[in-house]
């Protein structure tokens, strides 16, 4: 009972974090060794620090810890400050809330791949044991003005240029996983996320030749997951053809669930189509199996009405609409994940202010309702990667909590 009730305490401020943001303004000693935070497809804040922050923070300890992503927010109520050598988060009566850690910097990282770019530039250290890899972080659909409302992708990387080139090679691609896996025993997932390069098929086809590229590595047998998100081909046998290079996970994102809406937020997925992205979807349950395959939304625009006006998201339509989009996606067997909602300053939809409580219940609701649809195997204690892979999701730890809950 008592770890119930931490982990349901750390959800909780990883909710608050992840929705309000973190004021680390009076951090003015770090560790000599924590992984700076770094530009990973997009940024997460309009508020830039002139001196190096965490990326990540561990909330608690064991197994009812939580990793949570540092949104810095000068003006949020809740704040890390140093004492005594050690880290705490407070709240705006500067009552302490827990203590905080976090995430010691890979010492891959900083290795030279040639003369213009580190290990860095193309992996990212997400958590504690996953590895994210952008191919590119170019989108046609932005060629097209048809780009999603909400990204960010594109103007992201124009901005916080890290790889000099928007495509990477799959050659560069393999040398830097390979240095990773030699150096840091701790990786065991790879994630690898991508725009939409020249095609879909084409974007298809590079995601099979990275594939190949790491399963020729001597190490790749150490990886549990191999996760790809992209959007689907147009030829849905690429979708088995992506299997067969080495992915065992695959992520096709619809982001938004009325079809009204979707239509307006993405433009560019619409011309796709809607019907055909969840027929790519259901398509690959036979590929890649039962509790393999991923659609993503974006929460906290579902309910949005068709001007895409801020003020109208309202916190108890977006719990109905997200839950009937969750009840939908796993009555056909595929998995839904939800991202937190952010704003950068380059989207075309501008800032929201989300409901904390309801963010957390919604989540909370959605970890109950996946466990209990047996897509995941009994001794996972988490929706994908592990607890402390994803510090920027919070279906992890509502998975785990209603786990523990209920005692599957």
């Amino acid at each position: 009972m008592q770890k119930i009730l931490e982990l349901e305490k750390f959800f909780f401020l990883k909710s608050k974090l992840l929705v309000d943001g973190c004021d680390v303004s009076d951090l003015l000693i770090l560790p000599d060794n924590f992984q700076e935070k770094k530009i990973h497809l997009y940024s997460h804040s309009t508020f830039k620090n002139n001196r190096p922050i965490p990326d990540d923070i561990i909330l608690g300890g064991d197994i009812s810890a939580c990793i949570s992503r540092i949104r810095f927010n000068p003006h949020s109520k809740l704040k890390i400050i140093l004492k005594n050598e050690d880290y705490f988060l407070l709240n705006s009566e500067n009552m302490t809330l827990t203590s905080v850690k976090f995430i010691p910097n890979d010492i891959s990282g900083n290795i030279k791949l040639d003369d213009l770019n580190s290990v860095n530039s193309v992996c990212s250290f997400l958590g504690s044991d996953l590895l994210g890899i952008a191919p590119s972080n170019h989108c046609f659909y932005y060629r097209q003005k048809d780009e999603c409302k909400f990204c960010e992708i594109w103007p992201t990387y124009k901005e916080e240029v890290e790889y000099l080139k928007p495509l990477k090679d799959p050659e560069i691609i393999k040398k830097a996983v390979s240095i990773v896996l030699q150096k840091d025993s701790n990786i065991k997932h790879i994630a690898v996320t991508s725009g939409n390069i020249k095609d879909y098929d084409f974007t298809a086809e590079y995601f099979c030749k990275i594939g190949n590229n790491l399963q020729n590595i001597p190490l790749f047998d150490k990886l549990q997951d191999i996760l790809g998100t992209l959007m689907p081909p147009n030829n849905f046998n690429l979708i088995k053809k992506i299997k067969d290079s080495g992915f065992n996970k695959i992520y096709f994102p619809l982001e938004v669930f009325d079809k009204n809406l979707f239509k307006i937020i993405c433009p560019g997925k619409y011309k796709y189509g809607y019907e055909k992205i969840m027929d790519a979807l259901e398509f690959s349950v036979d590929i890649f199996g039962k509790g393999n395959v991923y659609t993503n939304f974006v929460y906290g625009i579902q309910s949005l009405n068709s001007n895409l006006d801020p003020k109208s998201y309202d916190p108890i339509a977006e719990n109905e609409k997200s839950l009937l989009a969750v009840d939908q996606m796993l009555a056909k067997n595929i998995i839904p994940g939800f991202t937190i909602y952010h704003y950068s300053g380059h989207n075309k939809i501008g800032n929201i202010s989300l409901s904390v409580d309801n963010t957390f219940d919604f989540f909370k609701k959605t970890g109950e309702k996946i466990l209990n649809a047996n897509l995941i195997s009994r001794e996972k204690f988490s929706i994908i990667f592990n607890h402390l892979s994803l510090s920027n999701t919070l279906y992890n730890e509502s998975f785990m909590l209603a786990k523990f809950k209920t005692g599957k």
